[in-house]
């Protein structure tokens, strides 16, 4: 059974992503900087330029004429889509292998993102777009697991997805250590922000976060944990774990079961997106193994 310490070692050996697509996706998350100014960092990138663009023009988003610009594409898809592109650029070059299983873990990132935006918007989060990153990056700690330990690892993950077994504790039966610690060392080999390095840390147990990070972002933190445990892809999709006293604790007023509820007629539009932007990326051409 592999162990923790190989997986570390591996992840020193990864390639690094590449910094133009850690800086843009930065970018996109101060308020200070201008979509115009992003368009035109982007623009310098030409492998960057080139993702995206094909994106914009692809037949998911069923427009009428072609996108020439970054600025026009970013206009067109959205600046989640955007992200998301970026995100993807950066597993590429790390040299994360897109095999069936990486698609599971990419599609309930996806809906991480897209559903701690809408818990953040009722939590009253100041900035809900920062929860769509926080969001896609929560698990980043199970692609290294998916890479290097695959035929362990899917079982654990279908393991949780049916018997209702917290992904963390399936985690630990079978390897003796989980992914959010993972994560924290892949995240800090890229040097992403200390804000989702929390989101990593706390998101299965935000309690633990609580008096030791600023209050959005312990805000941005149960948005994440929400979301990801509503996840049909690495959970029940219950969301019967879900902390009713960090909810509490973050300003939610009601009770989990009427924030699920809440959420649910968003199921359909997430899951149309997930699949618009999955095959756009990625297409057909995946590995079997």
């Amino acid at each position: 059974m592999i162990t923790l310490d190989h997986i570390l070692k591996h992840i020193d050996n990864l390639p690094e992503p590449p910094k133009a697509s850690v800086q843009a996706l930065n970018m996109l998350e101060d308020p200070k900087v201008s979509i115009a100014k992003v368009a035109d960092f982007i623009s310098m990138e030409e492998v960057l330029t080139s993702k995206i663009l094909r994106l914009a023009n692809s037949a998911f988003y069923g427009f009428q004429g072609s996108v020439h610009t970054v600025g026009e594409a970013m206009m067109r898809v959205g600046t989640n889509v955007i992200k998301s592109t970026l995100y993807s650029s950066m597993l590429e070059a790390s040299k994360f292998n897109v095999n069936p299983l990486f698609l599971t873990l990419w599609k309930s990132a996806l809906f991480s993102a897209f559903m701690a935006k809408e818990v953040g918007t009722r939590l009253n989060i100041n900035r809900s777009d920062l929860c769509f990153t926080g969001g896609l990056l929560c698990d980043l700690g199970q692609l290294p697991l998916c890479e290097f330990a695959r035929e362990d690892y899917a079982p654990v993950i279908e393991r949780a997805r049916t018997t209702g077994q917290s992904l963390l504790d399936a985690e630990m039966e079978t390897f003796n250590f989980h992914h959010p610690r993972v994560g924290l060392k892949l995240a800090d080999t890229w040097k992403l922000p200390i804000v989702y390095q929390n989101v990593i840390r706390y998101h299965h147990d935000p309690q633990r976060a609580y008096m030791k990070v600023l209050k959005e972002d312990y805000k941005l933190i149960v948005a994440v944990h929400v979301a990801n445990l509503i996840s049909p892809y690495i959970s029940d999709g219950s969301g019967n774990t879900i902390d009713p006293t960090a909810l509490s604790n973050a300003g939610y007023a009601y009770d989990k079961r009427m924030l699920v509820e809440s959420l649910a007629p968003k199921l359909d539009h997430i899951n149309e997106d997930i699949e618009r932007i999955t095959d756009a990326m990625f297409g057909s051409n995946v590995a079997k193994s």
